[in-house]
Parts: C-alpha cells; sequence; structure tokens
C-alpha cells in the first residue's frame, strides 16, 4: 500500500470537495476554532503574557511624577506696642525625573525572560489549539459512529420482529414450538433494549459535540474514504514530534526563562546607578518674596553590601526551579515519545481490524442466508437464526467502531506530533495571530485599553 503524508491526508478528508462529511467535519472544526471557549481563554492568557515584555521593558524608561501644593500663612506680632502682621499663599509646582542607568543587568535579563515566557506561551497555545481540535475531532466521530450504531439497532428490531412474526405463523401451523416463539420473543426484547442504550450513548455524544463545538449536530456520516494516514516510518513521525511538537518547545523555553531568572536574581547582588532631576516653582513665598525656583540632579550609586540572605535564597531557589524545568523537559519529551508510539500502533492496529470486520461481515451475511435456508428444510432452528443474526449485527457494529477508532487515531498520531493546527489542516478561518498583540504591546508607553477594547 501507497503511504502519504499524514498532513496531506487528514487534510484531504477535512478539506476534499467531493465528500459532504469533509464539508461537515471542517464546518464542525473551523467552529471549534473560531469559539471554543478553552482556546480563547487561552489566547487570552497568552495576551496577557505578552504584558510581561512592556513591564519588564518598563525599568529601560524614566520614571516621571508632578505634584503641587497650596496653603496659607497668617502671622501676627507685637513688639513694644508694634504690631506685625504677615500672610502669604504659597502655591508650589514639583517635577521629578528619575532614571535607571545600570540596574545589575536586571533590566536586560528581564527583558529577556519575559520574551522567552511569551514563545512558551504561543506554545503553549499551540498544544491548546491541539487539543481542542482533537477533542471536535473526536466528538465529531462518535456522533457519527453512535448514529449509525443506532440506525443499525432500528434495522435489527426489525429484523427480529419479522423473525418472530414468522415465528408465531409457523407456531400457528405446527411448525415449531412454543419455545421457538419465545426466543423469538426475547431476542426483540434484547434488541430493543440495545437500540435504548444506542440512543442514550447518542444523546451523550451529542451533548459533548454541543460542548465543544458549540452547537448540536446535524446528520453526520462517514468519509466515504479516508486512505492511508500514516506517515511513512514510525521513526519519521518521532522525529517530527521531537523536533515541532509544541509541548517540547514550551518546555525548552520554560527552561531559558528560568535561566535569565537567575541572572536577573542575581544582578540584585551587583551595584545600580540610578539619576534623579528635580525641579520646583513657589509663587507667593512671603511677603517680602514673591517666587522662587529650584532645580536639583544627583546621581546615586547603590552598593548592596547585605540583603539579610534574601537574595541568596531567592537564587538557591531559582536554581531549583531551573532544574525542574530541564526534568520537566525530559519528561515531555519521552511522553511525547510514548504518545507518538502509541497512537501509531493504534492506527496500523485499526487497519487491520477493519480488514477483518468487512470479512467478518461477509462471513456473517453468507452463514445468516445458509442458516435460514437450512432451517426452511427444517436443519436448523429459530435459535440458530437467531444467532446467526446477531453475528450480522456485531459485525457491522465492530466495523462502525474500527472505522471510527481509525479516523481518531490518525487526528491523534497528528496530534502527538504536534501537526494537528487549523493552519496545518487548512481550514477556512482566519489563523490567530498571536503576534499582533505582542507587537502592540511591546514598546506600548502609556494605554490602559487592550486590543479587544476593554
Amino acid at each position: 500500500m501507497r503511504r502519504f503524508s499524514l498532513v496531506f491526508l487528514v487534510a484531504a478528508v477535512c478539506c476534499g470537495p467531493s465528500a459532504v462529511w469533509a464539508d461537515t467535519l471542517t464546518s464542525a472544526l473551523s467552529a471549534a476554532y473560531r469559539n471554543n471557549p478553552s482556546l480563547n481563554a487561552a489566547r487570552a492568557d497568552l495576551r496577557a503574557t505578552d504584558e510581561g515584555v512592556p513591564q519588564a521593558r518598563a525599568n529601560l524608561r524614566p520614571f516621571v511624577s508632578g505634584s503641587t501644593q497650596y496653603g496659607y500663612s497668617y502671622s501676627r506680632t507685637e513688639s513694644s506696642g508694634l504690631t506685625t502682621e504677615s500672610h502669604s499663599d504659597p502655591l508650589t509646582f514639583n517635577l521629578s525625573v528619575s532614571q535607571n542607568v545600570f540596574t545589575g543587568f536586571q533590566t536586560r535579563n528581564a527583558i529577556r525572560g519575559a520574551e522567552s515566557a511569551v514563545l512558551g506561551g504561543r506554545q503553549d497555545l499551540i498544544q491548546a489549539e491541539q487539543t481542542v481540535l482533537l477533542d471536535a475531532a473526536t466528538a465529531y466521530m462518535d456522533v457519527v459512529r453512535d448514529q449509525a450504531l443506532v440506525e443499525l439497532n432500528q434495522q435489527n428490531v426489525e429484523v427480529l420482529r419479522e423473525e418472530l412474526r414468522s415465528t408465531r405463523d409457523r407456531f400457528e401451523v405446527g411448525e415449531v414450538t412454543r419455545t421457538d416463539v419465545a426466543q423469538a420473543e426475547s431476542r426483540v426484547s434484547e434488541g430493543i433494549g440495545n437500540l435504548r442504550t444506542a440512543e442514550g450513548n447518542l444523546a451523550s455524544s451529542r451533548a459533548t459535540y454541543q460542548d465543544i463545538i458549540g452547537k448540536m449536530p446535524g446528520q453526520l456520516v462517514f468519509p466515504r474514504a479516508l486512505g492511508s494516514t500514516t506517515p511513512p516510518t514510525l521513526e519519521s513521525a518521532l522525529g517530527t514530534a521531537a523536533a515541532q511538537h509544541p509541548a517540547i518547545l514550551s518546555a525548552k523555553h520554560g527552561v531559558e526563562t528560568a535561566e535569565y531568572n537567575i541572572k536577573e536574581l542575581t544582578g540584585q547582588l551587583l551595584p545600580t546607578l540610578t539619576v534623579e532631576a528635580t525641579a520646583s516653582r513657589t509663587y507667593d513665598v512671603s511677603d517680602t518674596i514673591d517666587d522662587s525656583e529650584a532645580f536639583e540632579i544627583t546621581g546615586n550609586l547603590n552598593i548592596p553590601l547585605y540583603q539579610q540572605g534574601l537574595v541568596s535564597s531567592q537564587v538557591r531557589q531559582a536554581k531549583h526551579q531551573r532544574t525542574s524545568a530541564q526534568l520537566s523537559l525530559d519528561d515531555a519529551r519521552r511522553q511525547i515519545r510514548s504518545d507518538v508510539t502509541s497512537s501509531w500502533a493504534t492506527l496500523e492496529a485499526t487497519k487491520g481490524e477493519i480488514l477483518a470486520d468487512v470479512a467478518q461481515i461477509k462471513a456473517a451475511e453468507l452463514a445468516l442466508e445458509g442458516v435460514r435456508e437450512e432451517e426452511r428444510v427444517g436443519q436448523r432452528t429459530t435459535l440458530d437464526v437467531l444467532d446467526a443474526q446477531q453475528e450480522v449485527l456485531d459485525a457491522r457494529t465492530n466495523l462502525v467502531s474500527s472505522q471510527r477508532d481509525r479516523v481518531v487515531a490518525a487526528f491523534s498520531l497528528m496530534s502527538a506530533m504536534g501537526q494537528l493546527t487549523a493552519a496545518k489542516l487548512r481550514l477556512p478561518v482566519q489563523i490567530y495571530d498571536p503576534t499582533v498583540n505582542y507587537e502592540a504591546v511591546r514598546d506600548k508607553w502609556f494605554g490602559l485599553r487592550t486590543g479587544q477594547g476593554n
């Protein structure tokens, strides 16, 4: 069997113009991408993370403050029979400017750490997107499967009822016993019970679909053909996952952020230099002074000698956090490798299951036809026919489940490889660009409104 790229095949299933199911699945995935609250919350979290960069860059800018004071003063003195009075309405304006010149490299490392956190947050957003799209695809296929199972059970009940009518007719003419009728009635009751169970499962799947995608599903159908849905080899899938999976990339940025945090904290042990300038003007200082002005500029060099051991403890703590981040990276790599291997094995297994299920259906249908012919000539009992009918239903049910499992396994493998995104699936949606908000706020000096208008 020829093999093609997983990305191409899943995208073809989603976007191919020849299948009604494909358009419906595309619509479902697109709706989940646009409207899923978990994904929208992850986008908002990333926008909040973006604000860490302008907050860190704020230390590159001056701190400016102004103040004003207004008052009234009155004095009265008597000396040697001479009374003297004075009063004034002093009004003072003050302006103060403070600028960091050197912060022990704290600002530089804080900026780099914030930028690394933003990059890690973008990978977390991609992982959230993968989770939502995989959940949406799974919910879609669950509804498809359960719809098909309801239809199969409805057909089965109709067949069993027809068999019951035939058995009763034959009982009336003495061809079968009351036991045969009871067996047929029992199978009808069992079939109705299975139908009710299938209908309950469908209702549950439809509710899950609505929760993830945001609307109730219509009448969904299986794809006409999925084709081969595996990358060339397991090794190539593992290589793609190791290089591109967002969980691994996010963990790498987590290690970088921890490194910069250590450097930022260590900077508190270094000297800092700040330049401050103040200017003031006062009107109506006194009866003899109409106004006065003052200006001062100073440079402040702060050399830390001992900080109660606090900074040292914070640095040690940050180093432990870096070790934790490194171990998390190793764990992410192992987990992704396990997920890819498991998804690959599941997908390969479903291919064989589908072929076996198709063969089982053909054999079961032939057996049912033969048993019915033998029953007509008295060589088989009603129970034999009922058992053969049940085998046909079981085989068809297995095929429906295997087909659902194959599609879900294909999406699971794509997710495990880090490829299950709206862009890779070529969904007809406006792809969310996380750099838009970042570029808008990175060098923003002032302003309270966000890009979302709140």
